[in-house]
């Protein structure tokens, strides 16, 4: 026999035998163009059938735990070879082989490898085979769980919220995914220490080991302060009769609840200082320390000594509609029963009962009062009761007198001597001693039985007086000597 060449194509695919001798040197082959030689002597071949295996064998990558079987599958190429290696009857086609596993027992998966011989092809397999399948749930959290970062001190369980996701498995491999959410309570008691806590652990649901880190905070005692703002404010002096004074001042109350919450508000109060009038005829100081909520509250005032607005002279207030207030007893009198001095107009001189005085025109034109031209009113220094009680006191005009009248009612009292009238307001009274007039130096009589009061007013160039008698008279009355001597009861507005 002679020898033969393997004959390629440019894929490296076997072609045919070719017998050497019918291959010139540096031949060249168009089937196919072929790219190399292969050299080989053969004493020829031994005629039969050859297989080989043109596709990559296909087979499951994963069976169930209970498959004792599987299949390969595979495309494959056959041909006869004759005795000068020569292929011919060729046919393309496809097979299968089985591979006999058994079932897997295992409750855990497992690799299914090896090798398999089909027709002299060595055909390779890797399966994986499933574990034995149990009834089964699994559950696995999907996100972080949620608690409070903070609880209060009295709080004694707090909940954990969670989303889940739960598989559930058959016998039969069967598998159910649900995704719900729950939660887990934890019991952690009141906090009864006089600190902020830590409470934390693990919590475990269906298997799975939840943590916690909560911060819980104390229990405060429930309060209330209070506190000053700014500086409180109060008169620097007061009056003598002055018997309280008010302190002002802005505060700020903080109320702490037992979460040891805070309500902060904002207000202003005062508080009265009772003092009392000061009868001293000196200034006197007045401090100490008055307690509001808690709060010292300092103070320091000046109340000045004891002055009378009315210069110790008694009043009446008859509840008149000017407020006027008439005085208790006439100048020069120290009570009712008393006439006191007698005053001609204009004069701020006066003179008591019989005391040797000459109320006549010759002594009234070398006084002060004949000098005086128009009313008293206008010309204060002809005002007896201003000169003599001054503080406030004066002569009585004619509209006061008539206000007087309006407002009053007057009777006689025949044993004293004495008239009293009584207000239609609120029935206080003043009384006035029967005192007659006094004409040049006859004494007037203490037994008469009207009065004259002189006013600061003129009627003309006429003198006027109020004028009561025992016979029922009560009016002003128009006299015509202004150096007629009467007596003055003062006003004080």
């Amino acid at each position: 026999m002679g020898s033969y060449i393997k004959i390629f194509n440019t894929h490296e695919e076997y072609l045919e035998w070719v017998e050497t001798s019918l291959v010139e040197p540096n031949i060249s082959f168009c089937k196919d163009k072929p790219r190399q030689v292969h050299y080989h002597p053969l004493s020829g071949c031994t005629e039969g059938v050859v297989y080989k295996i043109t596709s990559t064998p296909s087979y499951p990558s994963i069976i169930e735990n209970d498959v004792t079987s599987f299949d390969i599958s595979f495309d494959y190429r056959k041909a006869d070879i004759d005795e000068h290696c020569r292929e011919t009857d060729i046919v393309n086609s496809a097979d299968t082989v089985t591979v006999n596993c058994g079932a897997n027992t295992g409750s855990t998966d497992r690799v299914v490898s090896g090798v398999v011989t089909w027709n002299r092809n060595d055909i390779e397999y890797n399966v994986v085979q499933k574990g034995v399948c149990v009834d089964s749930t699994v559950y696995e959290l999907v996100g972080n769980p949620s608690y409070p970062a903070t609880i209060q001190y009295d709080v004694t369980s707090f909940d954990i919220n969670f989303n889940y996701k739960k598989t559930v498995t058959t016998s039969d491999c069967q598998k159910t995914v649900t995704n719900s959410a729950d939660t887990v309570t934890v019991n952690c008691g009141a906090n009864t220490g006089s600190s902020d806590r830590t409470v934390s652990g693990t919590v475990t649901w269906n298997g799975i080991n939840i943590e916690y880190s909560v911060t819980q905070k104390k229990g405060c005692t429930v309060s209330t302060v209070y506190e000053l703002v700014g500086n409180p404010s109060y008169p620097a002096t007061i009056e003598y009769d002055t018997t309280s004074f008010v302190i002002n001042f802005n505060y700020k109350k903080t109320d702490t609840n037992e979460y040891c919450q805070e309500t902060v508000t904002n207000s202003a109060d005062t508080v009265t200082v009772n003092c009392g009038a000061n009868t001293g005829s000196s200034d006197r100081t007045v401090s100490g320390t008055v307690t509001w909520n808690g709060i010292n509250i300092e103070y320091n005032v000046t109340q000045s000594g004891y002055s009378d607005p009315y210069g110790g002279y008694e009043y009446v207030d008859l509840g008149l509609p000017s407020g006027l207030k008439w005085a208790k007893y006439n100048i020069g009198a120290s009570n009712e029963s008393e006439v006191g001095m007698y005053f001609s107009y204009g004069n701020i001189v006066g003179h008591y009962n019989c005391d040797g005085y000459d109320f006549s025109s010759a002594s009234y034109s070398t006084t002060n009062g004949y000098r005086l031209s128009g009313n008293i009113p206008q010309n204060s220094q002809y005002d007896a009761a201003i000169a003599i009680w001054g503080n406030g006191w004066r002569m009585p005009t004619r509209d006061e007198f008539q206000e007087l009248i309006n407002n009053t009612t007057c009777s006689y009292d025949s044993n004293t001597y004495t008239f009293t009238i009584t207000s239609k307001i609120n029935g206080k009274s003043i009384k006035i001693k029967a005192s007659g007039y006094w004409d040049n130096t006859s004494c007037p009589s203490l037994t008469t039985t009207s009065i004259y009061i002189m006013s600061s007013t003129l009627s003309g160039k006429y003198g006027v007086s109020l004028n009561a008698s025992s016979y029922g008279d009560y009016k002003m009355h128009v006299y015509g000597n202004r150096f007629t001597g009467l007596p003055i009861r003062p006003v004080h507005s």
